[in-house]
């Protein structure tokens, strides 16, 4: 399975939120850059996706020239993932499998 470079997905979504799907995706290896949209963001859950290592949070509406800007951006430079850490993320790229999260289109 090849990594997306780019993950984007909304604060609110049918059966999870974004930062429960972004856990799960970091629990799981994945380290794929993550922009989240949301129409509405307390600031806790602002700080969730930071310390999950999201990359941009857009609040509607916005310049989609800004999103563009974002999904066309390198990753920050300033990580704190080794290199060591990031071959291990990719071996686990290499084995993993969507999980089963419930979906209103069904599961993967």
């Amino acid at each position: 399975v090849e990594p997306f470079d780019v993950i984007i997905v909304d604060q609110k979504m049918p059966n999870l939120t974004g930062a429960q799907l972004v856990a799960a995706l970091r629990e799981r290896g994945i380290e794929s850059r993550i922009i989240v949209l949301s129409a509405h963001l307390t600031d806790e859950v602002r700080q969730t996706y930071k310390d999950l290592g999201v990359q941009a949070i857009f609040e509607k509406p916005f310049d989609i020239s800004q999103l563009r800007a974002a999904v066309d951006a390198p990753p920050a430079s300033g990580s704190n993932v080794t290199r060591k850490d990031r071959l291990i993320a990719d071996q686990r790229r290499r084995c993993w499998r969507p999980p089963n999260l419930p979906s209103i289109y069904g599961t993967f």
